[in-house]
């Protein structure tokens, strides 16, 4: 009879410090109980409430990844599993994508958002967490937790000017000599 298995719960949690109940749903003659499998390290405690269902205080961090549950039905048959997706958002995320910079002419940069979060969208419509420049410009991201908590950033690059002079005109006679002197700091000249 143990031919059904699914873990019931939330897959989002915010802020909470209260212990989570995740059931697993089981065909109700089957007389295995659940075996529970997460990340420890990420477990503060972890009771068995019944043969169904198991309670979970996590610890205080932000965390993604699974819950499992597995049923074992006998030697003749294929043991059942299932999982569970959550998220656990303890802390509000920021984003920064630094302080305003330059860009050197024909150079790229790439701007980083951040990890962790639901959703990203930029300027130019684009949905990853990170976004490549190749020109100037003033660039903005959002990105959603989930949680629904939105964050915005924008950055202003703009284009490297380094002024280069060899000082002003000037005239020479033919057995004088001049010295001619850069702008200093340039790696090449």
């Amino acid at each position: 009879y143990c031919d059904t298995l699914k873990i019931h719960g939330d897959s989002v949690y915010c802020n909470t410090t209260e212990r989570i109940i995740f059931t697993v749903c089981k065909n109700p003659l089957c007389g295995s109980f659940p075996e529970w499998s997460i990340d420890t390290s990420i477990v503060s405690s972890m009771n068995q409430i019944n043969d169904t269902s198991i309670a979970i205080l996590f610890k205080n961090i932000t965390w993604s990844g699974k819950i499992y549950a597995s049923l074992s039905t006998g030697k003749c048959t294929v043991s059942l599993y299932d999982s569970l997706s959550i998220h656990i958002i303890r802390s509000v995320q920021g984003i920064s994508l630094g302080v305003d910079t330059v860009i050197c002419s024909g150079n790229t940069m790439t701007l980083h958002a951040g990890p962790g979060f639901a959703r990203y969208k930029w300027q130019d419509g684009s949905a990853d967490s990170v976004f490549i420049v190749v020109n100037a410009g003033q660039y903005h991201v959002e990105a959603a937790d989930y949680c629904g908590n939105v964050y915005r950033d924008t950055i202003l690059v703009n284009t490297a000017s380094y002024p280069f002079t060899l000082g002003r005109d000037t005239s020479k006679c033919n057995n004088d000599t001049i010295t001619l002197t850069a702008t200093p700091g340039f790696i090449n000249y």
